[in-house]
């Protein structure tokens, strides 16, 4: 559970006597805006092998990275005698918390059980809690660089210390646990898998393996992965499909071959770069991004995912004449030429509307150039069949182009921007950059650099910022407490928030105890917003928003900006926005309270709350209200004697 260790509350009895405040604004406990990356780094003796949490919450200053996190959580051995260890290869979050899931495949002979449980040579799941991390990391003021690794490995031995260069290993038991096998062999190449969070129950993966068995030969296969028990031993493993999800671990997963990617209609293999999560229009998919080769076009299709049926059905694109095309090609300026078909994918992002934002590499291009940064808005994801093809359909809309990344102001390599290791930051709209310089393993470097598409320029840069090799898909931008997804904090969260701890199911749509996960800021696995209960509702106004109850416009302040919104909407239905900091949807004499008691809050001067009242014109109105309740109250805020003596 996350402890309020670092809490600057207003004195309620100061407002209770009507004094003005004296404390300052509260410095929120927990690091917002974090970019998780993945660090695969090979080299036996001195592995790295970490995923490491950097705090890009303010890009003001310099040396954000500095090849220093927050802190790393090492990925560990799959038996504490390094024997049989594991590759990191790809990453996902649960935005919501902060919850990892990593993807990685182990050494060994495939389909081999070792000594420890594990089937060896296959794609193994595990989970990294960053919320118990955080708070050890907060409760016990560790220094920043620290390394945690599980106190054991999965076969339940000592964990060796990690030979990390940055801190002290401190061991968590939960920093990173295996909860699931969730892939065939390990595949044909490093880079060319990719997973994706849907829920704490769904991940979706595309893998690189390459066999026969597939319905088109030698093409990857698209996995949807579903937890089928909190307990092991539900999920089977069947070596003759290729599914299952056989663990020694905690949990049972199980992986499902939801269909082939089969992006160039049978007739050649598709290679995917990544895929992109899309949940909008009552669709849940994916687009994938695939290669083609040098020159050749790369194709981008859509894939809704199906976790009843466990199928992954390659929808038609509506943006030319039937019959519809199920991918569209990409081109390096496709408002020019929309059929040259030579653009070179390097990643797609799915912003916050769920439209595209391509980045086109540039390493291909005569001279070789910056990549370029091409969006394409979608209209509708839910079509329903209308040329009789029996496949629904995307409305996919026009084409944007931006020019190409400009060169950066100081650059200490002559290689272009990479385009591959990239994220993306909803609420800003920035794309993060890992460009890798070089250098020999261990000691790979990148350069990072933060661009902003509506200026065309780069916000930020630092170089030799990031002591780590990286895969293509191991890097990740979350905002603690971003319960509405749109990569901002406002009170939109903390209404949302409050609705899920009244109906955890989310509507009848999920189980309660996966609402309470999904939603869970206090890392207890439950939904509590009763304010000051310290509970999750808690977690996110006092240490995320670093504010107060009675704060509805979220400047930080509970004065009398906060106390006329109230008035303004006292005795209507409305939000935190409008004055209701309890979340039952009221704008009442509860939430008069609230703010009654944190009046002052963030300021060192300012009316009390009576005279605050009387500056806004409310005490006649709140006087005049006849609850006993109402009277009780404004005598123990010391308002009522002045509202009586200014109707005198």
């Amino acid at each position: 559970m996350i402890l309020h260790s670092k809490r600057w509350r207003m004195c309620a009895l100061a407002a209770a006597v009507g004094l003005t405040g004296t404390v300052v604004h509260a410095d929120p406990s927990s690091p917002r805006k974090i970019v998780a990356a993945l660090d695969v780094t090979q080299n036996f003796g001195t592995t790295k092998r970490a995923v490491s949490f950097y705090d890009v919450t303010d890009l003001s200053g310099s040396n954000v990275f500095n090849q220093q996190p927050l802190f790393s959580v090492w990925t560990g051995y799959e038996d504490s005698a390094g024997l049989n260890f594991e590759d990191p290869d790809s990453i996902t979050v649960n935005p919501i918390n902060g919850t990892v899931y990593l993807a990685a495949f182990d050494s060994g002979p495939a389909g081999v059980v070792d000594a420890t449980g594990d089937t060896q040579g296959d794609i193994d799941l595990y989970r990294i809690d960053y919320q118990e991390i955080l708070n050890d990391f907060i409760t016990n003021g560790r220094a920043q660089g620290t390394m945690y690794a599980p106190t054991t490995g999965p076969d339940g031995a000592f964990q060796e210390d990690h030979p990390d260069n940055s801190g002290t290993t401190v061991f968590i038991d939960n920093a990173i646990t295996k909860v699931g096998e969730i892939g065939r062999t390990q595949g044909t190449s490093f880079f060319d898998r990719d997973i994706e969070f849907i829920r704490p129950d769904q991940l979706v993966m595309v893998d690189n393996e390459n066999d026969s068995s597939d319905t088109v030969a030698q093409d990857h296969q698209i996995r949807l992965i579903e937890r089928v028990s909190t307990t092991s031993g539900s999920a089977t493993f069947n070596a003759g499909t290729n599914e299952g999800g056989f663990n020694n671990g905690a949990e049972s997963w199980e992986s499902n071959n939801g269909g082939v990617l089969d992006m160039d209609n049978g007739t050649g293999f598709s290679e995917p770069e990544d895929i992109s999560l899309a949940v909008r229009d009552g669709v849940v998919g994916i687009w994938v991004g695939e290669t083609d080769g040098p020159g050749g076009g790369d194709d981008l299709s859509f894939f809704e995912l199906d976790f009843n049926a466990m199928t992954a059905t390659k929808l038609e694109l509506q943006a030319g004449p039937s019959p519809f095309p199920t991918g569209f090609a990409l081109d390096e300026d496709p408002t020019v030429d929309p059929a040259s078909n030579d653009g070179e994918h390097d990643a797609t992002i799915v912003d916050e509307n769920g439209n595209l934002i391509i980045i086109e590499s540039g390493f291909f291009d005569t001279p070789a150039e910056e990549p370029k940064i091409i969006t394409r808005d979608i209209l509708d994801y839910n079509v329903s069949d209308s040329d009789a093809s029996g496949v629904d359909e995307v409305q996919v809309g026009g084409w944007g182009v931006s020019s190409n990344l400009p060169a950066p102001t100081a650059d200490d390599d002559t290689g272009v921007t990479d385009g591959r290791f990239v994220t993306y930051d909803k609420g800003t709209g920035y794309i993060y950059f890992f460009d890798i310089d070089g250098g020999s393993l261990p000691d790979v470097v990148s350069d990072v650099y933060v661009f902003d598409p509506s200026t065309g320029s780069f916000v930020y840069e630092e170089q030799n910022a990031a002591n780590h090799f990286l895969v293509e898909h191991g890097v990740r931008l979350f905002l603690r407490g971003d319960t509405t997804g749109d990569g901002l904090i406002t009170a939109d969260d903390i209404d949302l928030l409050y609705s899920v701890v009244t109906d955890p199911t989310l509507g009848g749509t999920v189980t309660s105890a996966l609402g309470q996960e999904w939603y869970d800021l206090t890392g207890d696995f439950a939904l509590t917003g009763t304010p000051g209960d310290t509970g999750d509702v808690d977690e996110l106004v006092r240490e995320i928003l670093g504010t107060e109850y009675g704060d509805a416009n979220l400047d930080g302040l509970v004065n009398i900006s906060d106390l006329t919104i109230l008035g303004a909407n006292f005795g209507l239905n409305g939000g935190w926005a409008l004055g209701d900091f309890t979340g039952d949807g009221l704008i009442n004499i509860s939430d008069l309270t609230l703010l009654g008691q944190f009046f002052g809050f963030g300021t060192t001067s300012g009316p009390s709350f009576a005279e605050a009242l009387q500056l806004t014109g409310l005490a006649d109105e709140f006087a005049a209200i006849p609850e006993p309740t109402t009277l009780t109250l404004l005598m123990g805020l010391g308002v009522l004697g002045v509202m009586r003596r200014r109707r005198a």
